[in-house]
């Protein structure tokens, strides 16, 4: 039986498991870590539609060991003898005496002792089982007798039903001294007829489908489970076992495995807080890290969950991203996960958050000359694109731009190469430090156009000044540039007998 008392927070979840399609990729087969070469073989071959012939054996991959085909060929000629003996003695019996045959028979030979925290293999080498691997154990025979069945679901509890569309025999594994139970025809047309008249089914329902359709609807759980979806019951069960015992680490292995096998509700639930929980608690991987992300980020394309939005996410990717860039250096490594991710990723806000900071950092890194990546200002231009009022931004883009104009020597190339900058930085028309800049290129070129006799570039340079001075004033900084300037056009002119131009600049 799952864990009654684990998790109060499980109790708060939607109870019923609709299976999704299997197009649902949350969690992925690249994912899966497994712990020995039995479960890996077992799941590689289970993948590849197998399933008959390895759903068996992947009831086994649970446990700790390293099983190897013998010992799964050992426990299946177990429950094939026994499926032989048993035919021999249902043989021309009816369907409620056949079930009680199977039931006494099966139960006195395996099942000594209930064990909520059990695994399939333990009935055979222990004589436990809990209603998980119980109702297994009954569901192989089952086949192999072929007799029909259907394997329900509480939130709590799994069962069969035995001959669901005749006798519909309730399998109870877990009381072996009431174990089944029929439900006569009489019980059948009663319990459907009630329903009607509370007015749960409809008129046209009732009047078109059969008694035992209605029954089976609705007495029943309504979703009946494959033995694929009883091995993921198997992997959920064991992610609550270790979960309860704070290993963390092995809880979010089997909490995907539950959910590629499982994919429902609650399966998905228990994934989750895995994936919050794990990384807090365990030291875990880069490698790890990053699965984990691309998994939240799936998870975050798939769902409205407002534990894991775009800000979560982004400040995961931050983290990821630094220790690559900050910590290794490595901008081949970061650029791939950065990639990945991006690819992976279908909200908006979280992809302009991850290139945003992506980007900034390349810049941010470049400048101090710990990577190389580029033009710092091409990767700025698009954080800015991004997010253009950030204020660390903006004072790392004036940054840049201080470092390239302090590289260069030449004042006309620095005019046209901070005039270039307008279109794609809009806020550096209106920031001090940037205006000052512009400001003493003005001066500077100015200065050199009259000592060099180019009165007319002078003048033109000293009224962008002016201009430049009257939309937004430069930084006190500059007094010594302007006395400068101004003290130079005025020499020009006196040299040249302008007097009263000369006093103009004066």
């Amino acid at each position: 039986m799952m864990i009654r008392n684990l998790l109060s927070v499980l109790a708060a979840i939607i109870l019923s498991c609709n299976t999704q399609a299997s197009t649902d990729s949350l969690v992925l087969f690249n994912d899966l870590v497994f712990k020995n070469r039995f479960e890996a073989t077992a799941f590689s071959h289970f993948i590849n539609k197998d399933e008959t012939q390895y759903s068996f054996a992947l009831m086994f991959a649970t446990v700790e060991t390293d099983l190897i085909e013998e010992d799964i060929s050992k426990y299946k000629n177990v429950i094939n003898a026994k499926s032989k003996e048993l035919k021999e003695e249902i043989k021309s019996k009816a369907e409620s005496k056949t079930i009680k045959i199977i039931f006494n028979n099966v139960h006195n030979q395996f099942l000594d002792l209930y064990e909520a925290e059990n695994r399939f293999s333990q009935i055979f080498t222990l004589g436990k089982y809990n209603c998980v691997s119980a109702t297994a154990l009954y569901a192989y025979i089952f086949e192999n007798l072929n007799i029909p069945f259907q394997i329900k679901e509480l939130p709590t509890h799994v069962y069969l039903v035995a001959y669901p569309n005749s006798s519909k025999i309730l399998v109870e594994t877990t009381a072996p001294q009431n174990g089944y139970f029929q439900f006569s025809e009489e019980f059948a047309q009663r319990y459907v007829k009630t329903l009607y008249k509370q007015k749960l089914i409809s008129r046209n329902e009732y009047e078109t489908k059969t008694t035992s359709e209605l029954f089976n609807e609705n007495f029943f759980s309504k979703e009946n489970l494959s033995l694929k979806e009883m091995t993921g019951i198997q992997y959920y069960n064991l992610c609550l076992y270790y979960f309860k015992d704070n290993k963390y680490d092995e809880a979010l292995n089997n909490a995907r495995k539950a959910f590629y096998l499982y994919p429902c509700e609650r399966t998905r639930f228990m994934l989750k807080n895995t994936l919050l929980v794990a990384p807090v608690h365990d030291k875990i991987t880069e490698e790890e890290k990053v699965k984990n992300l691309l998994t939240l980020c799936r998870y975050n394309n798939l769902y409205n969950d407002e534990d894991i939005n775009s800000s979560f996410l982004s400040e995961s990717y931050n983290s990821i991203i630094a220790y690559h860039l900050t910590e290794k250096s490595d901008l081949e490594k970061a650029s791939a996960i950065h990639a990945l991710l991006l690819e992976t990723a279908k909200d908006t806000v979280m992809l302009n958050k991850f290139n945003f900071w992506y980007h900034y950092e390349l810049a941010r890194l470049s400048l101090l000359k710990t990577i190389k990546a580029g033009n710092p200002l091409e990767n700025l231009k698009i954080s800015y694109e991004i997010n253009p009022d950030h204020a660390d931004l903006k004072n790392l883009i004036l940054g840049a731009i201080f470092q390239s104009v302090g590289e260069m020597n030449d004042s006309k190339a620095i005019q046209n190469y901070i005039t270039s900058l307008n279109n794609d930085f809009p806020f550096l028309s209106k920031h001090e430090d940037f205006i000052t800049i512009k400001a003493a290129v003005y001066l500077d070129i100015a200065l050199r156009s009259f000592t060099s006799n180019n009165l007319p570039n002078g003048n033109t340079n000293l009224e962008l000044f002016e201009n430049l001075y009257q939309t937004g004033k430069p930084s006190g900084k500059l007094s010594q540039a302007i006395e400068a300037a101004y003290s130079g056009a005025a020499g020009i002119y006196f040299k040249k007998g302008n007097y009263s131009k000369a006093k103009e600049y004066i």
